[in-house]
């Protein structure tokens, strides 16, 4: 049985994004050489609303403390969140949960930490760690690469061979569709149900994510692709974006309930795009998505009965985010 190094991540994560995800795919990957006989256990402590307010030394959360702890959650590379930390972090912390090594997954919440005495002893020691590296820079354009052994650790774009394999293994005759009674009954004694999900994923939220994992849960077995649509598009039909594109692209990637990633998807499916993707089922929520020529973008999909309905979350957004954004800037 292979033993098991735990790596501890302290910080606040408001508004968990593509930055935080780089950094747990790189704190839990390549520490240990990718052939090591040892299970990388990724730890994340989430420091309380309470004691951020005390520490007097932040700026104004966009997040409150239950949607900072579910961002977290729904990171595939994350393996166990603790809630409740401590600003300050001590030795008998770490040996109570069991902790190997600790690091700041947040290049810009570092700075409140840098003085702490754990801190600078954990490095002395050589149970720091730092994440400073070029693949973990930000870019205005676009994420930079990826050390390739960390590219099978995250969902494939769909042109990207892994995900190319799938689909040229899929027995998918569009004529004879699979049917949702059918697709109930489809376990792992069959070929998985592949079902698309798409959107904008702008500032991607925890309603976001839950739609992702209620498409996931559609039926018993599922390959989930998302499409995410290109600025183009936003922008000519809803508005501009605070999230470039690629970036969009790539967050959803880390999302644990994604398999595969379609960039620059359609505003408005049609058969050709369901047939060269082999597309089952298309889950979105169910309220009428009105655009040019269209009263509902997805009336063609629940025609033919390949429509999967998701629930919305209440409470938060893109267009709540934005407010919230706005009222900080204002505070």
């Amino acid at each position: 049985m292979p033993s098991v190094t735990r790596i501890y991540c302290h910080g606040i994560f408001d508004f968990c994004h593509e930055g935080h995800d780089r950094h747990f795919l790189h704190a839990k990957y390549t520490l240990l050489p990718v052939n090591s006989d040892k299970e990388v256990q990724l730890v994340v402590g989430l420091i309380t609303d309470a004691t951020i307010k005390q520490s007097d030394q932040t700026d104004q959360l966009l997040y409150n403390e239950l949607e900072r702890q579910e961002s977290l959650f729904h990171c595939k590379h994350v393996d166990e969140i603790i809630a409740d930390t401590p600003w300050s972090l001590s030795k008998s912390f770490c040996e109570r949960n069991h902790i190997d090594f600790v690091t700041i997954a947040d290049k810009h919440a570092e700075r409140y930490f840098i003085n702490d005495p754990f801190i600078i002893q954990s490095k002395l020691d050589g149970t720091y760690l730092s994440l400073e590296d070029p693949n973990l820079a930000t870019s205005n354009e676009k994420p930079p690469n990826l050390a390739r052994e960390l590219m099978d650790k995250i969902a494939p774009f769909y042109d990207e061979p892994s995900a190319i394999e799938k689909r040229d293994k899929c027995d998918y005759n569009f004529t004879n569709r699979v049917t949702i009674d059918q697709a109930k009954n489809m376990d792992d004694k069959h070929r998985p149900v592949r079902v698309y999900a798409d959107g904008i994923y702008d500032m991607f939220h925890p309603g976001h994510a839950r739609q992702l994992k209620q498409a996931k849960s559609a039926f018993r077995n599922v390959h989930l692709i998302v499409g995410v649509v290109n600025d183009e598009l936003t922008n000519r039909y809803k508005g501009p974006t605070v999230v470039p594109e690629a970036w969009r692209y790539d967050r959803v990637r880390h999302c644990r309930y994604v398999d595969e990633v379609i960039r620059d998807a359609p505003w408005v499916l049609d058969e050709n795009f369901l047939i060269s993707n082999k597309i089952d089922f298309v889950a979105h929520d169910d309220i009428p998505y009105k655009s040019d020529g269209h009263e509902d973008i997805y009336k063609f999909i629940k025609e033919l009965g390949m429509f999967v309905t998701t629930q919305r979350m209440e409470g938060i957004s893109t267009t709540d985010l934005k407010i919230r954004l706005k009222q900080n800037l204002h505070n």
